[in-house]
């Protein structure tokens, strides 16, 4: 799914203190081809305020991990195909929840992608991932490089 998404390839979230909420930590280390290439990983769950933070590691197929607002820990996969720019993701946190997501690049040099899908239990998930996120993002009124909201609650993105 996101073969050239090493940025979304290991997405291993942030790992967050005991009640704080994780927030999007852009200081990844990028190593553009490679397979240690790690790049940040945001995403809403459902529309009632849950989301997920972490990093993918990888070029072109990889591994993502990472930890939700409410503290379930997850990890999965990704792969992506470099000339199409289209993909998939797909995950298994260790409350019972498991999701998959289409991607598609849109800033391949930096393996910026977003994605949509749906968890086993039919929620809706939507998710971004690169350096370059904050180019992709888009507030309620429609305008770019904004604040990631899901539901009423603002991601933090460091």
């Amino acid at each position: 799914m996101l073969s050239r998404i090493v940025t979304l390839a290991a997405i291993a979230l942030c790992a967050a203190p005991v009640g704080a909420s994780p927030k999007v930590n852009m200081d990844c280390v990028e190593d553009i081809g490679a397979p240690g290439n790690c790049v940040p990983m945001v995403g809403c769950v459902g529309r009632e305020g849950d989301y997920f933070t972490g990093r993918a590691i990888g070029w072109n197929k990889g591994t993502l991990d990472g930890q939700t607002r409410s503290g379930a820990m997850c990890s999965g996969g990704w792969e992506i195909n470099e000339f199409t720019g289209q993909g998939h993701a797909a995950f298994e946190c260790d409350n019972g929840t498991a999701g998959v997501a289409t991607m598609t690049y849109q800033d391949m040099q930096t393996g910026t992608a977003t994605g949509r899908g749906y968890t086993t239990d039919g929620d809706l998930l939507e998710i971004w991932s690169g350096h370059n996120i904050r180019r992709f993002l888009k507030d309620r009124d429609g305008s770019v490089e904004g604040n990631l909201t899901c539901g009423d609650v603002v991601v933090p993105v460091s």
